[in-house]
């Protein structure tokens, strides 16, 4: 019977989150929040299907309609500090008394439930013209009481309850004299001079008292229609513990973004900055497996009640270059950690003649390192089953994959811990916990070929940042920092598997996590092989060398890019093309086009073939002679004579003159 009480909510008028399973819940601080979860126990296992499905290999095939598969995604909280006893109506049913009785106004009518009642029909209390009328109801036992409200009898005489005392006692009142009851200082006492709000008056309280009087201070009729007395039975220690919990359902904030779509399985972890985390779970429509993130703001518990919570959705991004994400899960586990680098204490050796590490103590701490706000690991749990062999869920769904999510950077990683050592079993619905660096993994389900029985009951600890967090052991050619490979001179490379380039630089941005390398100078893609191959306007082992096509021909400036500035006469890619002055005067008179000389190009050394090519001949070409380079060569600097042989009529070196006019000219 004590049971029943304690947890009867209904009984107080109460709100509490309603029966689920599935749910995730986390503590902050004195608080515990409680998110999502599925309403039906019976149909939850084939809720989120996409087809028909059974519970287990004994029964039938069946398919679960939307309504039977009631998701949730409610938010509440309750406080966890104490027990907060619900506010009750403490008279009722209690012995009462008063200074007199008139009529059928007897005490007990002031406690019977009947608010809007009268003297005259003998539904109030009444007494006889006293001195000093009272009333007064007896508790049974000491309470805490947070406030008496009296409601006056609704009759044309209602002005008589005025100027009256509330008076609140734990042992019985010493007399019936109003000046005896003020002077014990053991009573509490309050005034009342009018009515506050008509037929009504409440008086806070917050006193421990067992017998509550009203009493007139002058000589009148005392009628009352109700006296409620609201609060609770003295709470005992071990009511801390097993008492029953106010709960508060957290709505959206009107201008927020939406909720986390309804999901059971889900994970809920507290982080820095008063948020919560909720990632993954299961739902009703597709994909079913969900991998999505989103975030809660918290704020001061009044304000959440009174205003709602904000919502965020996080998109976080992959690491590079691995570029990888997790598939979506459920009955996977979270925890978080405020540490964010354990793998060394002092990191300042230099790992190339160009770039050395950041010169960082570490550990990274929440509140002392400014770039470290934490980090969120993920294990296991389960998704739909793949029938590929190489799929990590093959061939039953189970997941035993380790992610870390940067909450600084919002980088997520995926760890791949070395094959070659002994792992945990795939599993899900198992329990994880983290102290520093060291995560310890307990039980959960998996398939019956790897967990007797599909139930695993085995322990298993991982350090997230030593040597065996990185795939392969980093190929032995780089160390390991919480699942990620930063490699030696010479190498690259997620797991530093790749050789590196000549002249490249790598660098280990520890606040988010990512490891980036500049290849060939920052000219060129470094190959598997160790090769640079480098960008237009670069060539060298390294891509350092600026380079032209034909190196300009020794009659221009090699730009970025890899063009060439060629000087006047010159032009064509390389500046080895030759112009005579003025293009020897072109023409166009609207039919026909040309230009008033031929221009030749003569070289020194001579053109090894045919301008403008001049390419070379074995046997016919002269030697030395100036050829053409293609490619990545240069073409030998040389000197150039072009000039303009004019047609009959024109003279000059551009043969912009006409001879007639010459001669014109020259006549006296």
């Amino acid at each position: 019977l004590l049971h029943h009480k304690l947890y009867d909510y209904e009984g107080f008028n109460e709100r509490s989150p309603s029966k689920r399973h599935g749910h995730a819940g986390v503590a902050v601080g004195d608080d515990l929040y409680l998110w999502g979860g599925h309403a039906n126990g019976s149909a939850s296992a084939c809720c989120g299907q996409a087809m028909p499905c059974r519970v287990s290999t004994n029964d039938v095939w069946y398919k679960i309609a939307d309504t039977d598969c009631p998701f949730m995604n409610e938010l509440w909280v309750t406080s966890l500090k104490g027990y907060e006893p619900f506010f009750s109506q403490l008279a009722k049913d209690k012995h009462t008394q008063q200074s007199s009785t008139l009529g059928l106004g007897i005490s007990q009518r002031a406690i019977d439930g009947v608010r809007e009642a009268t003297s005259a029909e003998g539904t109030a209390t009444m007494t006889d013209t006293d001195s000093q009328a009272w009333w007064q109801v007896d508790l049974g036992a000491v309470h805490t009481i947070s406030n008496v409200t009296v409601y006056n009898a609704l009759d044309d005489q209602h002005q008589r309850l005025q100027n009256f005392y509330v008076l609140l006692s734990q042992a019985p009142f010493v007399s019936d004299r109003l000046q005896e009851v003020l002077a014990d200082p053991y009573v509490w006492k309050s005034h009342v001079m009018y009515l506050d709000e008509g037929p009504i008056s409440a008086v806070l309280v917050n006193q421990q008292a067992q017998y509550i009087r009203i009493q007139l201070s002058s000589t009148d009729y005392l009628s009352l229609a109700e006296v409620e007395v609201w609060g609770y039975a003295k709470v005992e220690p071990w009511q801390h513990l097993y008492g029953i919990k106010r709960w508060t359902q957290l709505t959206p904030h009107p201008q927020g973004k939406l909720p986390a779509t309804p999901r059971s399985q889900a994970t809920i972890t507290s982080i820095v900055g008063q948020k919560l985390l909720i990632t993954g779970g299961r739902t009703r429509e597709a994909p079913y497996w969900l991998s999505d993130m989103y975030l809660i703001h918290l704020a001061p518990y009044l304000e959440m009640a009174r205003d709602g919570i904000k919502w965020y959705r996080v998109e976080p991004r992959a690491q590079q270059p691995l570029d990888q994400l997790p598939l979506g899960r459920e009955q996977h586990s979270a925890v978080y950690s405020k540490v964010c680098s354990l793998g060394y204490k002092l990191e300042n050796d230099v790992r190339s003649t160009q770039q050395a590490d950041p010169k960082s103590l570490y550990p990274g701490v929440v509140g002392v390192t400014p770039w470290c706000q934490g980090q969120v690991v993920f294990y296991g749990g389960k998704t739909e089953a793949a029938t590929e062999e190489s799929h990590i869920a093959h061939p039953h769904g189970f997941l035993g994959d380790l992610w870390i999510y940067n909450v600084s950077s919002n980088v997520i990683s995926h760890i791949h811990y070395n094959a070659v050592l002994p792992s945990p079993p795939r599993r899900s619905g198992h329990t994880m916990l983290i102290h520093e660096d060291q995560i310890y993994i307990y039980g959960g389900k998996g398939a019956s070929d790897e967990c007797t029985g599909g139930a695993c009951s085995d322990v298993w600890a991982f350090n997230i940042s030593g040597p065996g967090s990185c795939s392969d052991g980093c190929s032995a050619h780089g160390r390991c920092e919480y699942g990620f490979c930063l490699c030696e001179d010479g190498y690259l490379g997620g797991e530093c598997s790749e050789k590196s380039c000549p002249n490249s630089r790598c660098f280990q941005d520890y606040g988010n996590h990512i490891y980036e390398c500049l290849h060939c100078s920052s000219n060129g893609l470094c190959n598997v092989n160790g090769t640079c191959a480098c960008d237009t306007g670069w060539k060298g082992e390294d891509c350092s060398i600026l380079h032209c096509p034909g190196g300009c021909s020794g009659h221009g400036s090699c730009k970025l890019g890899g063009t060439c500035e060629c000087d006047p006469s010159f032009g064509g890619p390389d500046c080895f093309l030759a112009f005579c002055p003025n293009n020897c005067t072109e023409w166009d008179d609207g039919f026909d086009q040309g230009a008033r000389g031929d221009c030749d190009i003569t070289r020194y050394p001579p053109c090894c073939g045919i301008e403008p090519s001049c390419a070379y001949t074995s046997g016919e070409s002269p030697s030395p002679c100036t050829q053409r380079s293609s490619g990545f060569g240069v073409t030998a600097a040389h000197d150039i004579e072009a000039v303009c042989y004019c047609a009959d009529a024109y003279t000059g070196a551009d043969c912009n003159k006409e001879v007639a006019d010459v001669i014109m000219a020259a006549v006296p």
